[in-house]
């Protein structure tokens, strides 16, 4: 407790200008982080048709699968930073005719965030939520199931 106060939280009507300060203050934080955000990295072929999206724990495993599956048509882009996204986002998946989301989770969290903030649908999601991480011989199983 401090010096000269009662124990109690005093109630009163909140203040409306140092509300909306605050608010300001945080979306000049958020224009800030956007203007810094990291791009993610390209790993195969810039001339890919298939392309897998992932972040995370799992960029040793895809990056593996990827070079033991030596299709030229399959890159893999892995993003360091998941939010905000990088503005050059939308311009990967679009220019992919297949988008394969490699995730830990049971509800493809970052598919949802993709398609919220790029409007794209990533119709294939490979997904792990045992606990375990995925393996590369799994991994490589999985995804030539659907390349």
């Amino acid at each position: 407790m401090l010096s000269g106060s009662s124990g109690f939280v005093k109630l009163g009507q909140p203040v409306p200008e140092s509300n909306l300060s605050r608010e300001l203050k945080r979306l000049r934080k958020l224009k800030e982080i956007k203007e810094k955000t990291i791009s993610p990295e390209l790993v195969g072929n810039k001339e890919y048709e298939v392309l897998i999206v992932s972040w995370g724990s799992t960029y040793y495993i895809v990056k593996e699968a990827l070079e033991n599956l030596k299709d030229h048509r399959v890159s893999f882009l892995y993003f360091k930073q998941v939010y905000p996204l990088p503005s050059e986002t939308e311009d990967y998946l679009k220019k992919a005719k297949k988008v394969i989301v490699v995730e830990n989770n049971a509800t493809s969290q970052f598919s949802k965030l993709l398609k919220l903030y790029t409007g794209i649908e990533v119709e294939y999601k490979i997904l792990k939520y045992n606990g375990l991480p995925f393996f590369v011989d799994e991994l490589i199983g999985k995804l030539e199931k659907v390349i």
